[in-house]
């Protein structure tokens, strides 16, 4: 019995001690995974600190790139891929080697994308490290000028032709449209490289030029071998709302919507209606060799998007008040109104809220001469219902500015017209200012009814914030012998001129441009060291800036926007 239990009492030392070891055994191994976890939990939160150091380095390349484009390219106006490229370059060697964040110091590293003269596309990389940790965070940026101002002798949403028009002497992209010029399939076609071709509800871009049968079906087996898709164009939706100037693809034609909101459904028996207009560019028809019309640029931002009026007279005023010019309104003296009776030459009268002067026809100093304005029972169309304008000259802003004729305009280089330029009187200004720009801002209507001469040296900018721009009766023209830079920037506006010989205006940007029977020569683009390209004011180009989806005037700002961001590890 003794025996027994001395027995036992062995046995249990043994599974004590065995209990302890293995007691021991987990505690070590517990300890061995906590200290393990503290490590991966060390790791990690030091990771996550490289990770928000890098992240802040690249919310600070957010806003040095955006502070860069709107100081150095927004407003200006020839910015090809390159010329973004090499500004990009500067921009990086200002880029301070010792920015630090929460300890790591941050890197930066840029390169264009590999195809970025055709897509735009800018790559950073934003490198933080502590000596200890680091991690990158990669970034693709589109960077472009959307609208490339004063590029074009003539733009515009849509260039419509009336009667029989002749260009002469017309260089390479002197003409740019926002309307797609596009052909169907065909097997029998032949195609240039670039050409847009619509076939079953998608756009195609030819990738090369080819002969009738050379190039595969679009779609069809090896059809990438030809073509490639541009996916900018989208088929027509009906649970989609359509703003204005929105293109879709609708029965194997491109469509371009005229208003906002619009829900309607384009209509192919009638394609060309209150809602939709089908892309059939006029002057695709006047036998222009490919390559002096540039088709399907950036649309200009439609007038219900922007109160653009209100805006551009503020920013007028407000460099005006910043940089000085000059201000002419109205002439609202006090003159006698006008009777039946002869008035001398340069006499003032009062007519109907506004003040005319009376000016010389013929030799005679004294004469009768019939009321300003349009008597009430002539007809618009009629021959003498313009026949006051021979007599008398209303002394509007416009008027105003013509009479001044201030050549050297040393006091600033902005001037406002409060009001209309309408001058009917044959006028000629002189003006030297050939080292800076003149701006020259109407409030109110462009539409001479007879020509007024530039002449001199200078370069000027007509803005206007009329819906129409009209040299139906007269012109702004500019003499062959002078040196006069002329460019228009009306966006919004339609601009119309009848029978005109001539390729007066160096450069128009509007709406709408139309020409009936016009006989233009010497139709030529702007150098880029031309002084009107890029002069364009940046407070009043930020006005039209068109990005993205929803057109806020305080949130739609044309610069970089981000592609593609990934940490690389």
């Amino acid at each position: 019995m003794k025996k027994n239990l001395k027995n036992n009492d062995g046995i249990a030392l043994v599974m004590v001690i065995l209990l302890l070891a293995l007691v021991g055994s987990l505690a070590t191994a517990m300890m061995l995974m906590y200290s393990s976890n503290i490590g991966l939990v060390q790791d990690a939160a030091a990771r996550s600190q490289a990770f928000y150091a890098a992240e802040g380095g690249a919310n600070y390349l957010d806003l040095k790139l955006n502070k860069f484009y709107q100081d150095n390219i927004a407003g200006k106006g020839f910015f090809s891929a390159e010329k973004i490229y090499k500004e990009l370059q500067k921009l990086q060697s200002q880029f301070e080697n010792d920015l630090n964040i929460a300890g790591y110091g941050i890197t930066i590293e840029f390169n264009p994308h590999s195809n970025y003269e055709e897509n735009n596309i800018y790559i950073y990389e934003i490198t933080a490290d502590n000596g200890n940790e680091s991690e990158t965070i990669r970034v693709e940026y589109l960077i472009e000028h959307l609208i490339d101002y004063f590029k074009y002798s003539r733009f515009a949403n849509k260039i419509n032709l009336n009667g029989y028009n002749r260009f002469y002497n017309v260089d390479d992209h002197s003409f740019g449209t926002a309307e797609v010029l596009y052909s169907k399939w065909s097997n029998s076609s032949s195609y240039f490289e670039g050409e847009l071709v619509v076939h079953d509800n998608k756009v195609y871009v030819s990738k090369g030029d080819y002969s009738a049968g050379e190039a595969v079906e679009p779609g069809e087996d090896n059809w990438q071998d030809n073509w490639m898709i541009d996916n900018s164009f989208k088929e027509w939706n009906n649970d989609k709302i359509y703003r204005s100037r929105e293109k879709v693809i609708y029965d194997n034609e491109i469509y371009t919507s005229k208003v906002n909101d619009n829900e309607t459904q384009p209509d192919p028996d009638n394609p060309n209606n209150d809602y939709w207009e089908i892309n059939d560019p006029d002057i695709s028809k006047v036998g222009l060799a490919k390559g002096k019309v540039d088709y399907n640029q950036t649309s200009l931002p439609s007038p219900d998007d922007y109160d653009y009026q209100e805006k551009i007279v503020e920013e007028f005023k407000r460099r005006l008040d910043e940089e000085g010019g000059y201000t002419y309104e109205d002439d609202q003296g006090s003159y006698s109104n006008w009777s039946n009776q002869s008035y001398s030459v340069g006499t003032k009268i009062s007519y109907s809220g506004k003040v005319y002067r009376a000016e010389r026809r013929n030799r005679f100093l004294w004469f009768t001469i019939p009321q300003p304005e349009p008597q009430p029972d002539l007809e618009p169309d009629s021959e003498d219902y313009n026949g006051w304008r021979d007599y008398w000259v209303e002394m509007n802003a416009g008027q105003a500015f013509i009479d001044d004729n201030n050549q050297f305009y040393n006091d600033g280089n902005y001037i406002y017209i409060d009001g209309d330029l309408t001058p009917n009187v044959a006028a000629s200004m002189d003006f030297s200012k050939a080292d800076d720009v003149l701006h020259i801002l109407v409030d109110g209507e462009i539409s001479p009814y007879a020509n007024l001469s530039l002449d001199g040296n200078a370069n000027i900018i007509f803005y206007t914030t009329a819906e129409t721009v009209s040299f139906e009766n007269g012109h702004i023209t500019m003499p062959w012998e002078s040196d006069i830079n002329l460019a228009y920037f009306a966006p919004f506006a339609t601009y119309t001129s009848n029978d005109f010989s001539g390729g007066y205006a160096s450069s128009m940007i509007f709406n709408e441009i139309n020409y009936t029977d016009q006989d233009i020569s010497s139709v030529k683009t702007y150098s880029e060291d031309n002084p009107l390209r890029g002069s364009i004011d940046p407070g009043i180009a930020d006005l039209t800036r068109v990005h993205g989806g929803n057109y806020s005037y305080n949130s739609d700002k044309t610069g970089p926007i981000r592609l593609d961001w990934s940490v690389i590890r």
